[in-house]
This record gives C-alpha cells, structure tokens and sequence, in this order.
C-alpha cells in the first residue's frame, strides 16, 4: 500500500502565510515611524512661524526676503525664521529649492526645512527653523543663500541678516 503524505507541503504554506503577516506588520511599523518623523516636522514649521509674518513678496530685483533682517534669539534657542524666494520667468521650474545659511558658520548651528519646487515667475514662502550656538552677545552678519537646481546652470541669490545672540 502506498501512502501520500501531504503535511509537508502544508508546513511551508502555513510558515510562508506566517511571515508574510510578520513582513506587512514591519512594513506598516516602518511607514508609521517614517511618516511620523517627516510629518512632525511640517507641522513643528507651521506650529512655530504662525505667529511671525510672512516675509516680504520676492521679486525678480530681490529674489530673496526675510521677514526681518534684524534677529535677536537666545543661544541654542530654535528660532522659526521665514523667507520669500522668487523663481525667476527664464528659468524653468526651480526644483529641489533650498534655504541655506553662510558668512556666520560659528553663529549658526542646524535648519530644519522642507525642499519645495517652485514654477518660473511664480513666489514661494519658506518657513524654517534655525538654531543659533554662537557666543552670548555677539551680532553675526548672515546670509541666506537660496540655491535650486533648474534647466540651466544653478542659481544662487543671497540676503543678508544680523543674528544677534543673548
């Protein structure tokens, strides 16, 4: 007599059944941990800059405003700053736009921000948060340089700022 002995064959679905739950629970874990990282930090920005205005409108002669050129923080305190960048007509669409920070590196610690695309002609508002370490009671001379990657060669446009640090 011979015997058919099919349980074998039902181990391994049940054991590929078994991870593929384990699989799609560590998928869902990991999109939850990741989407709970990036979201906190638009909102942060947003919590953070309602209560300063906006900056300035940009504008082809000045690409790149800041609501104030004057900041006084205190050291390592995380200050929402808030900039306006204009993507000039002949460009393109300027893409993967950025806000960085030069001429005060020893003032300057971290910014927070989010990369926008911007359509040619058009101004976007960008609200970032900046950490100042510098040393108490020292005025920094800034610059925020906005740089975006287009269909031409890069541009760069820079504002400048005083940091002020208590």
């Amino acid at each position: 007599m011979k015997s058919n002995n099919k349980k074998g064959s039902l181990e391994l679905s049940v054991n590929s059944i078994v991870i593929l739950i384990i699989a799609i629970a560590i998928l869902g874990l990991a999109l939850g941990f990741i989407k709970a990282n990036f979201g906190s930090l638009s909102q942060k920005l947003e919590q953070s800059t309602a209560e300063i205005p906006d900056a300035p409108m940009a504008t082809a002669s000045e690409p790149i405003t800041i609501h104030s050129e004057n900041l006084i923080v205190g050291k390592g305190q995380q200050v929402p700053v808030k900039f306006s960048v204009y993507c000039p007509e002949d460009t393109g669409e300027c893409v993967n736009t950025m806000i960085d920070i030069d001429k005060c590196d020893e003032a300057f610690s971290k910014i927070d921000q989010i990369e926008k695309n911007i359509n040619a002609g058009r101004t976007q508002q960008f609200n970032t948060l900046i950490i100042f370490s510098g040393t108490s009671g020292q005025t920094y001379l800034c610059s925020a340089v906005f740089t975006y990657e287009g269909l031409t060669e890069p541009y760069t446009k820079t504002a400048d700022f005083a940091v002020k640090i208590i």
